[in-house]
């Protein structure tokens, strides 16, 4: 999993981009780092031993979110920023994954986190099926107020973002939640 890092409401940049203009230039410094981990990075074997001492052990991590620390997930590699880069780690905002934030440019607000993907980040208690406060401070301080909540059906919102009105339509009818296709 890839987890991006923002420092800057979704929302007011989804309200001016231009359908005609490509993403990347209208992005500006919505990000807080350049380029952000991804699933392939496995340099975090130490954040992985901190956070699972932090919980009790690597059995008391299993248990609580189905596995040990591992060196992809995004529990540790957020870990990682916060140990190395501080100050990035202070100004950010709202910390995501891929999947949620593109999610978040369809809606023009934060998504939440889809709980499929949230159990693969070493942060959801399974059982409860929400975020483990444990976990969460385990891996940063304050980790909790810069992520949205875990739901079963992220896709369900009434909001829809500015640039994607020329090319796509949302609409509201299938379940509630939004379906996506281009316009002819």
């Amino acid at each position: 999993m890839v987890a991006f890092i923002g420092r800057m409401e979704v929302l007011p940049y989804c309200q001016s981009f231009d359908s005609k203009k490509p993403l990347v230039e209208q992005f500006g410094d919505a990000f807080s780092i350049k380029e952000s981990p991804i699933w392939m990075d496995s340099s975090t074997t130490d954040q992985c031993r901190e956070i699972e001492k932090a919980v009790g052990g690597a059995l008391e991590l299993s248990q609580l979110t189905g596995s040990r620390a591992h060196e992809r997930y995004t529990g540790p590699q957020i870990r990682k920023i916060f140990e190395t880069q501080p100050e990035v780690y202070k100004i950010t905002e709202r910390i995501s994954l891929v999947s949620s934030f593109m999610a978040s440019l369809l809606i023009g607000a934060y998504a939440c986190i889809d709980q499929t993907d949230g159990a693969g980040m070493n942060l959801m208690d399974i059982k409860q099926r929400a975020w483990s406060k444990i976990a969460l401070e385990a891996t940063a301080p304050g980790f909790g107020r810069k992520t949205r909540e875990v739901s079963s059906c992220p896709c369900c919102s009434w909001f829809h973002c500015s640039i994607f009105c020329g090319e796509v339509s949302l609409q509201q009818e299938l379940f509630g939640c939004s379906v996506v296709w281009r316009q002819p």
